[in-house]
């Protein structure tokens, strides 16, 4: 995110704002501009929308507490990375606007430095706290289970609680019981998807931190699924049909696809539609590198022009080298977060860059399109690329559903096992399931 913001405002440092009040045809010049900074947005919108699929159907669920220090929500994360991304984008500008000796741009540019500068430095040490806040429950959470009393608990009452939701999930008040030193009875709350709905008889397994007395503050409990008795009717517990939160599932949306026709099909299948979505990438990636390098060896144009098609080559190469590792399922890729939502965004925000460069350029459009220099193949691969990424930017919401269905169709690991694998605070649970089934499953878990 830093970098799309940064990227996108730094463009504007090369519009030329007095040219731009004289003259009607400068105005090509914001035209780009503007389209560079409305790719990011868009690229950003895709990167959310993408990441509500990514999150279920990739194989991700609930973060386990003890797992890796992931920077939380509260504070203000998000806002903060925000504000990083434009600053560092300001500043770019104002470099590019101080080079042109514009003496108005940089005194704007200036004062919206220093406005959200303030308001980033107010943001950020809430972030931090938050974040360290967070780092320590997580290390004490992995004291208890490292180094904390294990014992089998059974689930011995459950009582859904009364409009009680946790998104599309309920919330069950569940009792257990387990033998620590004498019998014990534990109230405590379980929220899960209606499928997975807990049972009398259930098996628990509990940690209790040795260093303090048995309270809601030292015990860590995990839930087991594979083995375990399923609730008889899970649609009992949905929300209803017509919930604004819910859609009414009673299940997760990856366990759906995983039993959906689509992943019924031979072994050889789900590689070969993997190698299809790769095409149009790879395709927009040669294109743009093929622009890049012929208008650097044959056109006389300005370096910012020439730096800004290379920006666009390098992001959509980026972006097909992220397909081409999910099409061979690279456990590195899939494991490292990355994403072809974020990928593609890259790529549209380096359209922007590209649309500036070939408009703002007389060399590549004003021109050849008066007829006062000729068309030539790198004008031909500048402009084919730009179209080719209009078609990739659609290419990407047509086919992800198609690109998550795939990725673990053709492997018979059952939805109990991913699950529990997925949630599991042992650490070696992925590598366990990746050995037996092959499956892929990411390690940044979110709530889906």
């Amino acid at each position: 995110m830093i970098l799309f913001w940064a990227f996108a405002l730094g463009i504007f440092g090369f519009v030329d704002v007095e040219r731009m009040v004289t003259s009607f045809r400068a105005e090509l010049d914001l035209v780009p501009a503007m389209a560079a900074l409305l790719a990011a947005m868009v690229g950003f919108f895709t990167v959310e929308q993408m990441g509500r699929s990514l999150t279920t159907v990739f194989g991700y669920a609930r973060k386990g507490l003890a797992r890796g220090p992931v920077p939380p929500d509260t504070g203000g994360t998000r806002l903060v990375t925000w504000l990083v991304g434009v600053e560092l984008g300001l500043v770019i500008a104002l470099v590019g606007q101080s080079l042109r000796g514009a003496l108005v741009p940089v005194a704007v540019l200036v004062v919206l430095i220093v406005l959200l500068g303030w308001v980033l430095v107010r943001r950020l040490p809430v972030m931090l706290a938050a974040w360290r806040r967070l780092r320590v429950e997580r290390a004490r959470w992995a004291q208890i289970i490292r180094n904390g009393h294990h014992v089998v608990a059974t689930v011995t009452s459950v009582r859904r609680a009364k409009n009680q939701w946790f998104g599309n999930q309920p919330v069950f008040q569940v009792e257990i019981s387990f033998d620590h030193g004498g019998p014990w009875t534990f109230p405590m709350r379980i929220v899960d998807h209606p499928v997975w709905a807990p049972v009398v008889g259930n098996q628990l397994d509990v940690w209790i931190d040795p260093a303090g007395p048995t309270g809601p503050d030292t015990i860590m409990v995990q839930r087991r699924y594979v083995g375990q008795r399923l609730v008889d009717d899970p649609f009992e517990h949905r929300l209803p049909a017509g919930s604004e939160t819910s859609p009414g599932r009673p299940s997760p949306d990856w366990m759906t696809h995983k039993n959906s026709r689509v992943n019924t099909m031979a072994s050889h299948v789900s590689p070969l539609v993997r190698s299809i979505l790769v095409l149009p990438p790879s395709l927009l990636a040669v294109t743009a590198v093929l622009g890049a390098v012929t208008v650097s060896m044959r056109l006389t144009v300005p370096l910012t022009a020439v730096a800004l098609l290379w920006a666009f080559a390098v992001v959509t190469t980026y972006n097909a080298v992220c397909y081409w590792l999910y099409q061979a399922r690279s456990r590195w890729f899939i494991r490292s977060g990355l994403g072809l939502g974020g990928s593609g965004a890259g790529a549209l925000v380096g359209l922007g860059a590209a649309l500036y460069a070939f408009f703002s350029t007389d060399e590549l459009f004003y021109l050849p399109m008066m007829g006062e220099a000729p068309w030539t193949t790198a004008h031909t691969f500048v402009l084919v690329s730009m179209l080719l990424a209009l078609v990739q930017f659609v290419w990407l919401f047509v086919t992800m559903e198609q690109a998550v269905r795939h990725l673990n169709g053709e492997f018979p690991a059952s939805p109990e096992e991913v699950h529990e694998s997925l949630v599991n605070e042992d650490a070696t649970a992925f590598d366990r399931l990746e050995q037996r089934y092959g499956y892929r499953a990411g390690v940044f878990l979110l709530l889906d």
